[in-house]
């Protein structure tokens, strides 16, 4: 015992240093969430939205506290499923629920792809046994029920479309969809109280909105400095400041990941940053969000197919431009239309090209349609010399934190043993 508290205080040791090495970065405060109902001393320091199809946004946010030192990164899926194209599924290994095994998100993900649904979202489902994959609580897909639970609340979308959230003792007569959760967050518009347990992680949540909208949010943890997790309080604060009436716990810890699809692409990627070694950590269950929406062929916006461009000087980089209809697939553009540095000192544009001048700074590239801009991604232009090196530093940080989580988990495994 006294080997695995020596090793403890190790990681802890250098969990510190690489503490102190790190700069935090905060962001232009945005408003959207109620800021006042989050935890005290939590306020939202960036907020960036992208559109995934017609009723579906993901929202990245950062939040921190006064003194800047408990940062963490959040990814929100919001989902109107009152909308007809919009439904949620439950994946779980090969969809067959007659033996128990445990695969990644993406993979059930590609499992419903394969019978036709298109999955433009996914988070990780509830909570499991590691060692067989059986699922812990309630599991009903497409009305079938394949496990039942004595301790843990679900989620479920019942024959109707619509979602709850229920305790244990809760009927599965009514559902088509059900997967369990850790705990509930907000019931009947109210907080759950969490205060006995302060115990930072990974976390994964859904929510119900007064409206029956549904939110999906994940936030990164055990990666000090750039997200450090959050408490069960935390989150059940953060989830009723996203408007959430009713919330439940997933999964967290290096289960907790994010998916999607956005509009103009075909594949799911990964938005979140697993604490599992930065991979996805093969698990039981899952939620997906699915569209029946199909391509209208009639051109509503213009997107980039980059979020940011960040170069050094004098370098080109090269992206595209995609018309895309309103249920998010790709279209052509209207003739007409142009790309446009908006500060032509930073740069010249040829096709779809960026070739960034001499000089450093911040800008942007437009697409110009009937006089007007239509679309703009930010464009940031920095020594390359300096870029380099910050990106050694977060990427050789981010490589120690990998290993030490992973030191972490083996001896808290052999402290169990012990």
């Amino acid at each position: 015992m006294k080997k695995v508290l020596f090793g403890k205080k190790i990681v802890a040791v250098i969990m510190s240093v690489i503490m102190l090495a790190t700069v935090l970065m905060t962001a232009v405060s945005a408003a959207w969430i109620d800021e006042s109902l989050l935890m005290k001393d939590r306020y939202l320091t960036s907020d960036n939205s992208y559109n995934l199809v017609g009723g579906v946004t993901e929202r990245h946010l950062t939040l921190n506290n006064a003194k800047k030192n408990n940062q963490i990164k959040g990814y929100l899926m919001e989902v109107d499923i009152n909308n007809p194209d919009l439904f949620v599924k439950v994946g779980y290994n090969d969809g067959d629920m007659n033996g128990w095994a445990a695969t990644t998100v993406k993979s059930q993900a590609n499992v419903h792809e394969s019978m036709g649904y298109n999955v433009v979202g996914a988070v990780n489902g509830g909570p499991f046994n590691t060692s067989t994959g059986e699922p812990a609580g309630v599991l009903v897909m497409n009305g079938v029920q394949g496990h039942s639970g004595s301790k843990y609340p679900f989620f479920a979308i019942l024959n109707d479309g619509t979602a709850v959230i229920r305790d244990y003792t809760g009927t599965t007569e009514d559902v088509k969809e059900a997967v369990a959760g850790m705990t509930i967050l907000v019931k009947d518009g109210a907080i759950v109280d969490h205060t006995s347990d302060t115990a930072t992680h990974p976390r994964t949540a859904v929510g119900i909105k007064a409206d029956g909208s549904l939110a999906f949010f994940v936030a990164d943890g055990r990666q000090k400095p750039e997200s450090l997790g959050m408490t069960y309080t935390d989150l059940a604060h953060t989830m009723y400041a996203l408007g959430c009436v009713d919330a439940m716990a997933l999964d967290g810890g290096g289960s907790s990941i994010m998916l999607t699809q956005r509009e103009a692409t075909d594949d799911l990627e990964v938005r979140s940053t697993p604490s599992y070694a930065s991979i996805e950590r093969p698990v039981a269950t899952s939620l997906h969000i699915c569209t029946k929406a199909q391509p209208s062929g009639v051109y509503d916006h213009v997107a980039f197919s980059v979020d940011k461009i960040f170069c050094a000087p004098a370098t080109p980089v090269s992206f595209d431009v995609y018309g895309v209809d309103i249920n998010g697939f790709k279209t052509s553009i209207p003739e007409g239309g142009y790309l446009e540095v908006a500060d032509d000192s930073y740069g010249s544009i040829t096709g779809t090209t960026f070739m960034s001048s001499l000089k450093t700074g911040k800008t942007a590239i437009n697409y110009i349609l009937d006089g007007e801009v239509v679309a703009s991604v930010p464009v940031e232009i920095s020594n390359d010399a300096d870029n380099l090196i910050e990106k050694f530093f977060k990427d050789m940080i981010q490589a120690f934190m990998n290993i030490f989580n992973l030191i972490e988990t083996l001896i808290e495994k052999l402290g169990e043993r012990i």
